[in-house]
């Protein structure tokens, strides 16, 4: 999504809200039926004329997402932009009604080619933010991109530069010495301000947390704070900037997990990137906000009050139960940014789920490598190539939130992992065997619910797969996968929009391996195949559930191969 300014900055904001311009260009088979134009939009014209630039990662040509954003606005638009902004990912139909995952960037315009590959297929159109309103409607997700660009723009979300010297694309002011240009390309870490109501911020623990070594932290909702943001050029210094913090929350810092995610685009796995959470980059919080996060927490789990954040689902004192050793231990001051995936959720349900035939690491010394292999033995993870660590579910009878944690988890054997996975999808306690017997499209209104959550999840679990599959050398090891829905959407009359808050996403990277080799992360995959194989069988007849997986079960590789790459990395 490129954009320009028509105007000068406004003096307090350092932008000019209402007179920024976006880029659309006509749809190639809607050739012939627009004209050239800039500014202002005919009402003659169809918003369905028009899109933005944007196409397929070409691998072998691509070097990152960044760069074939780059690309592709050369190649459709004839135009030289600067990246100024991850927008993320969205998700569209094609017209055969398959899934469409595309990250899109804001860029800033820098100058027009004279020629390009599509000059005579496409046009270039700039249009208002109303009008490119209009003229994205006829597309969810360019709907929502257009509004997410000029929230950018008008949220102080972005860099200096973005804010000083956008007029029509140009450098920064002739007036400007050279050393505040510098300043402007890139603003140093050292420059970073914490926001003048520092001690009015609310950090708290996250309160949907189902799995996992260290306790995550939730800034308050309405907070916004800095972030030192990852650079694609290590040479480069980074520049800062601000997120929201209803949209994400912080992990403590693992150097190995943040070097993973700053050069994810640039891996073997870059198939992968639909599957995993923004990164927005790093943050670091001082003593004492880390001291009153853990004193906050600890006093809601002991005197049952409540907190921001620390309750956000009402089985505290569950969660609390099994969290507050982990809490009074908490002493994290700089943590990785991530994308909250149930910052939208009303009721988010979330389970983490342990891939892999066992725990691996290259860190691990051969005592620690023998005690993971025992481990294993006893847990779903020799059998199946996956385990729970935790869920956090909708009892659809109650209307509630329940959670469980990883000691639940691991007492559930393989062979009750049907039963298990069916809980958290939804199952109506009340309705026992029935229900499970109308889990079909034709079925019950809630069955046919169901029905269409678990073939949602085949999907994405499948495509997920395909992408694994093709990260070749890459070991996923004691890495996770979080699925989460919004169970507040479970209705028969809302299934479109509970469908869309469905998400299947890879986790948790502090083990992490390239072993340089062109295999397949054979045990992950097995726990996908399993995976699949389970969710299939919720579709069955309760009767033939067992039969039926067991008759399909993918038994896990010879782990001699993996032995040795993990002793080799």
């Amino acid at each position: 999504l490129c954009f320009r300014n028509r105007g000068p900055p406004d003096r307090e904001l350092g932008v000019s809200p209402g007179v920024w311009d976006f880029l659309f260009v006509n749809r190639r088979s809607k050739v012939g039926r627009v004209s050239t134009f800039s500014g202002s939009a005919a009402s003659e014209h169809e918003p369905d004329n028009y899109t933005v630039p944007a196409g397929k990662f070409e691998t072998g040509v691509d070097e990152s997402c960044e760069a074939c954003a780059l690309r592709e606005a050369a190649e459709e638009a004839g135009i030289g932009v600067e990246i100024v902004a991850d927008l993320g990912w969205y998700e569209s139909r094609s017209k055969h009604d398959e899934r469409i995952q595309t990250r899109y960037f804001l860029t800033r315009y820098v100058r027009q080619l004279e020629s390009w590959q599509e000059e005579g297929q496409r046009e270039r159109f700039w249009f208002s933010f109303d009008e490119s309103e209009r003229f994205a409607s006829y597309r969810k997700d360019l709907s929502a991109l257009v509004a997410d660009g000029m929230k950018a723009l008008t949220s102080s979300l972005l860099p200096e530069t973005v804010s000083q010297a956008v007029f029509l694309g140009t450098s920064p002011p002739a007036a400007a010495s050279k050393a505040e240009a510098s300043r402007m390309e890139a603003s140093s870490v050292e420059d970073i301000r914490l926001p003048s109501n520092e001690a009015e911020e609310r950090y708290t623990f996250y309160g949907h947390q189902v799995g996992g070594h260290f306790c995550l932290v939730k800034p308050a909702v309405n907070s916004s704070f800095f972030v030192e943001l990852p650079s694609s050029n290590p040479s480069r210094e980074e520049c800062s900037g601000k997120v929201r913090g209803g949209d994400v929350l912080l992990k403590p810092f693992q150097e190995d997990e943040c070097n993973f995610y700053r050069v994810l685009s640039q891996k073997r796995c870059v198939a992968l990137l639909p599957f995993m959470p923004r990164f927005f980059g790093t943050t670091t919080l001082q003593q004492e906000q880390v001291s009153n996060i853990v004193d906050r927490a600890l006093s809601v789990a002991m005197n049952k009050q409540s907190a921001v954040g620390v309750d956000e689902t009402p089985c505290l004192e569950i969660k609390a139960a099994s969290w507050m050793e982990k809490w009074s231990c908490h002493n994290c001051l700089k943590y990785i940014v991530l994308e909250d995936l149930g910052s939208r959720a009303s009721k988010p349900c979330f389970m983490d789920i342990k891939m892999g035939c066992r725990q691996r690491s290259a860190k691990y010394d051969d005592a620690r490598r023998r005690h993971m292999a025992t481990k294993a033995k006893r847990l779903s993870s020799s059998v199946v190539g996956f385990r729970i660590c935790g869920m956090q579910c909708f009892e659809a009878d109650s209307g509630k939130l329940h959670f469980e944690d990883k000691y639940w988890g691991q007492r559930v054997s393989a062979d009750r992992m049907v039963d298990a996975l069916a809980t958290f999808l939804l199952r109506r306690k009340s309705e026992g065997e029935e229900e499970e017997l109308e889990l079909a499209e034709e079925g019950s209104a809630w069955g046919s619910l169901r029905c269409h959550l678990i073939r949602e999840l085949l999907y994405q679990l499948s495509s997920l797969r395909s992408a694994v599959a093709e990260s070749k050398g890459m070991r996923f090891w004691s890495s996770s996968l979080l699925i989460g829905f919004d169970a507040s959407l479970a209705a028969p009359d809302r299934r479109q929009e509970f469908l869309e808050s469905v998400r299947i996403r890879m986790i948790d990277f502090a083990h992490v391996c390239d072993v340089g080799n062109c295999e397949q992360d054979a045990e992950y995959l097995c726990g996908i195949d399993n995976l699949l194989l389970h969710l299939q069988a919720i579709l069955q007849p309760s009767t033939l559930q067992k039969e039926w997986l067991l008759q399909r079960l993918v038994s896990p590789p010879d782990p001699s191969n993996h032995d040795k790459e993990e002793a080799n990395a």
